[in-house]
């Protein structure tokens, strides 16, 4: 908080990129997990959970977390939890998708390309599982892990499409209203008053699950952050 911090993120899980850690595994017991976010939500924060694993997933909902970010294991216990709680999952499909296509020739370690792996297999049929039942879903690519770049975005929007089955403007309000709802920030809609952040692009959504990959103008702030010249 002194730093600026309005966020804070607990490991509740094993990660992929982490040598000896285990997706699936909790890292941290729920009354660990409640002493936290209880203190945090005390000053006014919101709590998210690196939780990939069920186990994991389930400690941090029981203890109050307000999103699950990955969310990959989720199991029957967790999806009726984040329904109860009305907490919010970030699945950052791109996270685990881009290793798993960059294959074992792309330098990567063999145990992060055996962990994405192994979590590849199931994310996709247990993610959809909770969208079907009615979770909440914000958007969040987890940039910045490997081949998953800030600039490449779009690529989380499309994989919500043929991943989880959402339609292009399901996966659209979940990137823009779910994520600010989810932050408690007033972003992700237009009207009037609304801060003038918007993304002008030259096909149709729905019939492009690609069409966020070229915009032809990114306004930011009110002020044009982009113009394409072509």
């Amino acid at each position: 908080m002194r730093d600026g911090a309005d966020c804070i993120k607990f490991i509740a899980t094993g990660g992929v990129l982490t040598k000896g850690a285990v997706p699936g595994n909790a890292q941290l017991h729920e009354d660990e997990l409640r002493a936290g976010i209880e203190e945090a939500h005390a000053h006014g924060l919101r709590c998210a959970a690196h939780a990939i694993g069920a186990s994991g997933i389930t400690n941090a909902l029981r203890a109050g977390v307000d999103s699950v970010e990955h969310g990959h294991l989720v199991d029957d216990e967790g999806i009726a939890l984040l329904l109860e709680r009305k907490a919010y999952v970030v699945p950052t499909l791109a996270a685990i998708r881009c290793i798993v296509d960059a294959g074992d020739d792309a330098g990567m370690p063999d145990y992060v390309i055996r962990k994405a792996r192994a979590i590849a297999e199931h994310a996709q049929s247990n993610l959809r599982r909770a969208r079907e039942a009615g979770v909440r879903f914000a958007g969040g690519s987890d940039a910045g892990t490997p081949f998953n770049y800030h600039d490449a975005y779009a690529v989380e929007i499309e994989l919500m499409q043929t991943m989880l089955g959402m339609s292009a403007t399901e996966a659209l309000a979940a990137t823009t209203i779910g994520s600010a709802a989810l932050l408690d920030r007033p972003r992700g809609t237009l009207g009037p008053g609304d801060v003038a952040d918007l993304v002008g692009l030259t096909s149709e959504i729905e019939s492009d699950a690609r069409a966020f990959r070229d915009p032809a103008f990114v306004v930011k702030d009110g002020r044009i952050a982009f113009e394409r010249t072509r």
